[in-house]
């Protein structure tokens, strides 16, 4: 190995970050298995929840997901009854998705889970940390929409 290479992967922001998400990943698949819900189905779930009228493409921008994978997994959702679309009449090629009654009831409950996978994250760090973390994080994205024009939606 070059001792001259100064980049070693435990020092890598983007290796880190991206195991950290596989952690997470992980994490938030195996405690969602008892709500037959995967992690981009409730990301999906929760896109429509935030979204004020929830049209597909706007999901896929909060989301940021590509419009097959919204597809594949809103057919996957509505065919669980945890959501339903209807053809906009001004414009039958837009659909709204909302949320069922069933969908309504099982978002909380598995946004709850979410909530303690992240709490579980982020123990040892007090809300000052957090805060500055997550600021952190939205500036390094800031930088690097700079070069590919993808950005995070932020809160």
């Amino acid at each position: 190995m070059d001792k001259e290479n100064k980049h070693h992967l435990d020092q890598s922001l983007g290796f880190i970050i991206n195991i950290i998400a596989l952690s997470m990943r992980t994490a938030l698949e195996e405690a969602l298995k008892p709500f037959d819900v995967s992690t981009t189905q409730w990301l999906v779930l929760q896109g429509i929840a935030e979204s004020e009228e929830a049209i597909q493409t706007d999901i896929g921008k909060i989301t940021h997901l590509d419009n097959a994978t919204i597809t594949r997994h809103l057919d996957k959702l509505e065919s669980v009854e945890l959501l339903q679309r209807t053809r906009i009449e001004n414009d039958r090629r837009v659909q709204m998705v909302q949320l069922t009654d069933k969908g309504r009831e099982l978002l909380p409950k598995i946004t709850e889970v979410a909530t303690q996978i992240n709490a579980r994250a982020l123990k040892g760090l007090n809300a000052s940390k957090i805060a500055n973390f997550i600021e952190i994080l939205h500036l390094i994205n800031d930088n690097l929409t700079e070069l590919h024009g993808d950005q995070l939606t932020q809160e």
